[in-house]
């Protein structure tokens, strides 16, 4: 009758977090290894970041009350594919790579340590390893797989002890029976294969599924019997249960579901709950595990809000027990780690319920590494998770004598905390013995310190708040489009951004012969005539062409010929069509590809030609002033630093190079930009100016973002990787907000990112989408947007018929009030700061900057506060609820209260007055 009993989780109920409980701001990166890529112990959370070339690892320490930036391991030369936390040390923790290597790292106590790229230990092989994972029972054993090859390691000593590898093809999967004293493996073979990893002798071994995906394996805690996940003959995922002392038949063959993904198995042998998590799904299937038909009962299936990229369980020690939570996932996304916490629904949480919760294993080793490999088995230790039963650790002595268990009834004395191991030299052809590095060292955040229990005020924070997180594209009303634009040059050069406007005109590339470009008067919304349209003739093929910031009447175009042309259009508009140009400048011996405005300096043009000479010209003169060299290939793209003295260019044999042209015509400083050759583009950022935004292509064709410091090229601060679209990216940087939108041609996404000092310093924000795909946006000064709608970017789209006002704008609730927090003075930019003559002879000024604030417009930083309406609370609630006996009592109180005491109170009749006696009648 037992298969009758009531199950007391099933009833466990799973909540999506809210955004105040996400980590948020993460950068995850490809993923295509096996591992779950995010691991968790009691104290610390570690996952795959991207972080550039080499493999990366961030380490958070999750229960901190303050916010925290994660600590970041440079740890491998290659894609990290698996980790894993020691079970008995909280601050060791052991990667692998696809550069054929493991590594041991102590993680600093201190949280906020710089990020370090030396470990402990590094232990060597010849082919990429697949994953890590320390045995359950014996401190400093840990298991690997590389290739067909699984090694068992005594890391006390860096040695490989124990090595099998009679597996026919590749390891996928590896688990461990809770004792230690069993392995089991996945392979793609197709099979599961039993292993005693002290005698290298295969004990058992089984076809699991008829197809050819990944099966992966997880043993059933101290059972003998062991899950595997793989896809079926009918390519459906099935979940699978085996004795494994008997692997001919399975116990139990459970479909669940037709996505090619694999699952990954979390599962919790206290409670024998199973979760299942494939990447790539939004499913979180939930599953109860029964050593007795039928197995394995599925109970719910729960969805998350984004897709998963990888998932773990946080270790028992670390629930919020009082709360009835006996399980919780973090899932970990694209930008975000989610926790899912599963709880037990129960009337009341004021007291510890023991039968959700029976004892743990504790943070104790059952055995050394030596007892291990020498055959012993022994059962770990069990602790309470209890809060006013928890035992404490203490820290070990200096003696190095065992950590000591007292109960937490007694308050621990302060002990000091040892200092860190000092690192190991390690080297990939030698053995390293580090006998006294590598310990058993005391859990720091297993359990409380002290006898009350107290409620976690915030486990999970946020490492970056954005106020433009929420930031929308809008396109204003059709009155204000231009309509009817026709003949469209959609097949301009890649180093041209095919648009250009200012705050009258817009300034478009036609189609056909002549190198024709029309000039359109913004003023002049509504349909443009079919015919007539007064138009640039070049008389060649237009390769760029720029507008003058400083002059609104100026253009400016860089022609097949090798010469550029400077063109007025008058100050009411091109009128008619022309021909004869107002100036025209020649020093390229080859056609010029770009042509832009210096940002300070009036009549400063600048120029790049595919002689591979950059000149900077003096349009007063009609001269090139300065030339600058040492490119060994064409520009993609050259950027000026709003300041006007410095000059970056990006080139076709992928090198950033930064120039002083006034101080020298060769570079100052050379780094390494994208690997692709297809394009790119350069643009100053950064929270002071000095980094550099750099788009463009990888080897396999996507396209990326990199930020690079402009004071040390060679070290990239990060990378964002994106499509497999065959446009380049432009970039426009607003400096006041340090947000950045990159659009492409024929695109109908404006990516957003807003450019931060913390790492990962990319920061991605809600991207805009458009309903029809553009050819080029321009943007408008700032003095254009309308700041009442908090509006701080606008800009003109075109596409192949009209022309678009496009506003971004940030939602805010107070919108009478100027948002000073968004609007800081702003440069202006349509205005010089120094002439040709000044600039060139080594002077520097800023521009002035003026407020966008209206008049008679308060700041939103004076705004009376708005009381904030608190949410409901459901441990106030708890705190706050009586039993019926204690109403009771409370009201019987109460009544007996308002009662009188007529102990001491004369009756009526003792206070009227009688008459005398001589007054009655006889």
């Amino acid at each position: 009758m037992s298969r009758f009993k009531t199950w007391k989780y099933k009833n466990a109920t799973p909540k999506n977090p809210e955004t105040q409980d996400c980590i948020r701001g993460i950068k995850v990166g490809d993923v295509d290894s096996f591992g779950t890529h995010i691991k968790a112990n009691s104290t610390f959370l570690a996952f795959n970041t991207d972080g550039g070339q080499g493999g990366h690892l961030s380490v958070l320490p999750y229960q901190e009350k303050e916010k925290s930036q994660p600590l970041v391991l440079s740890s491998h030369a290659d894609f990290v594919n698996d980790f894993s936390f020691s079970p008995f040390n909280q601050s060791l923790l052991a990667t692998c790579s696809k550069d054929c290597s493991i590594k041991i790292w102590t993680i600093p106590e201190s949280h906020n340590a710089d990020d370090i790229s030396n470990p402990e230990l590094t232990l060597s092989k010849q082919k990429p390893v697949e994953a890590v994972l320390f045995n359950p029972a014996a401190e400093n054993v840990l298991a690997s797989i590389a290739g067909n090859d699984v090694k068992i390691w005594d890391i006390s000593r860096g040695k490989d002890k124990i090595s099998f590898n009679e597996h026919g093809d590749i390891v996928q999967s590896i688990t461990w029976k809770e004792d230690g004293s069993q392995i089991a493996t996945g392979c793609k073979d197709k099979k599961i294969r039993i292993i005693d990893p002290r005698t290298s002798v295969l004990a058992q071994e089984t076809t699991a599924f008829g197809g050819g995906k990944e099966t992966r394996v997880q043993w059933v805690g101290n059972e003998d019997q062991i899950l595997a996940t793989g896809i079926n003959k009918s390519r459906q995922q099935e979940l699978g249960m085996w004795d494994t002392r008997n692997l001919s038949t399975s116990l139990k063959q459970l479909p669940v579901g037709s996505s090619s993904g694999i699952p990954m198995m979390f599962y919790d042998q206290d409670t024998n709950m199973l979760l299942l998590a494939a990447k790539g799904e939004t499913s979180v299937h939930f599953i109860e595990v029964k050593s007795n038909a039928p197995h394995l009962n599925p109970v719910s299936t729960h969805r998350v809000t984004e897709q998963l990229k990888g998932a773990t369980l946080i270790p028992k020690l670390a629930l919020d027990v009082m709360s009835g939570e006996v399980l919780r996932l973090m899932v970990l996304t694209k930008a975000s780690i989610m926790p899912i916490r599963y709880r037990v629904p129960r009337k009341s949480y004021r007291e510890f319920h023991a039968d959700l919760f029976p004892d743990t294993h504790s943070w104790e080793p059952a055995m050394t590494s030596e007892e291990w490999f020498q055959g012993g088995n022994t059962e770990r230790s069990k602790i309470s998770l209890d809060p006013s039963k928890r035992p404490v650790r203490e820290l070990k002595k200096k003696d190095d004598q065992p950590a000591k268990v007292k109960s937490q009834q007694e308050k621990p004395k302060p002990v000091k905390s040892e200092a860190a191991p000092p690192p190991v030299s390690s080297s990939a052809s030698k053995e390293v013995n580090t006998p006294t590095s590598i310990k058993s060292q005391p859990d720091s955040g297993s359990s409380d310190t002290s006898a009350t229990y107290k409620r976690p005020h915030k486990t999970f924070l946020s490492l970056y708040h954005s106020k433009f997180r929420h930031l929308k594209g809008s396109a204003l009303h059709r009155s204000q489009y231009i309509e009817n634009v026709r003949n469209i040059n959609t097949s301009i050069f890649g180093e041209c951004d095919g648009f250009q406007c200012n705050s009258k005109r817009a300034a478009i590339p036609l189609e056909g012969p002549g190198g024709k470009i029309a000039v359109v008067e913004l003023a002049n919304t509504g349909r443009l005539p079919e015919t007539g349209l007064p138009v640039l003739e070049n008389k060649c093929t237009v390769m760029d062409f720029v507008m003058n910031p400083f002059d609104e009447e100026t253009i400016a175009v860089a022609c097949e010929n090798g010469s550029i042309k400077l063109w007025k259009t008058g100050a009411d508009g091109l009128k008619e069509t022309t021909d004869e140009p107002n100036a025209v400048l020649k020093g390229h011996r080859d056609r010029p590809t770009i042509v832009r405005y210096h940002p300070t300096a009036n009549n400063i043009l600048t120029s790049a030609s595919y002689d591979l000479s950059v000149n900077i010209w003096d349009v007063n003169k009609e001269t090139v002033a300065l030339s600058l060299g040492g490119h060994l290939e064409p520009l993609f793209s050259f950027a000026w630093k709003n300041t006007g003295d410095l000059l970056a260019t990006f080139s076709r044999d992928q090198n950033i190079r930064l120039f002083d042209p006034r101080a020298s015509t060769s570079s100052q400083g050379l780094g390494s930009g994208p690997a692709g050759g297809r394009g790119g583009r350069i643009a100053w950022a950064g929270p002071y100016g000095d980094w550099l935004l750099v788009t463009g292509f990888d080897r396999s064709k996507r396209r990326q973002i990199s930020l690079y410091d402009s004071r040390d090229l060679m070290k990239e601060l990060s990378r964002v990787e994106l499509d497999n679209a065959p446009s380049t990216l432009i970039p426009y940087m607003d400096p006041d907000t340090g947000v950045c939108l990159l659009s492409s041609k024929g695109d109908t996404n404006i990516f957003t990112y807003e450019i931060i000092s913390e790492p990962p310093h990319l920061f991605e924000l809600s991207h805009i989408k458009v309903p029809e795909a553009h050819q080029a946006v321009s943007f408008l000064r700032k003095t254009s947007c309308n700041v009442k709608e908090v509006e701080f970017m606008k800009a003109l789209r075109l596409t192949k018929t009209y022309i678009e006002p496009f506003v971004v704008s940030v939602p805010r609730v107070q919108k009478e009030y100027f948002q000073d927090d968004i609007f800081s003075d702003t440069t202006v930019t349509w205005e010089p700061a120094i002439n040709a003559a000044d600039w060139l002879s080594g002077g520097n000024k800023e521009q002035r900057k003026i407020s966008l604030r209206p008049s008679g417009m308060k700041l939103l930083s004076e705004a009376p506060k708005i009381e904030v309406v608190k949410k409901y609370q459901s441990n106030v609630e708890l705190e706050e609820y009586k039993t019926d006996e204690q109403k009771k009592e409370e009201l019987l109180n109460a009544m007996s209260g308002k009662l009188t005491n007529y102990d001491d109170v004369p009756l009526p009749q003792d206070l009227t007055e009688g008459v005398d006696e001589s007054e009655w009648d006889d």
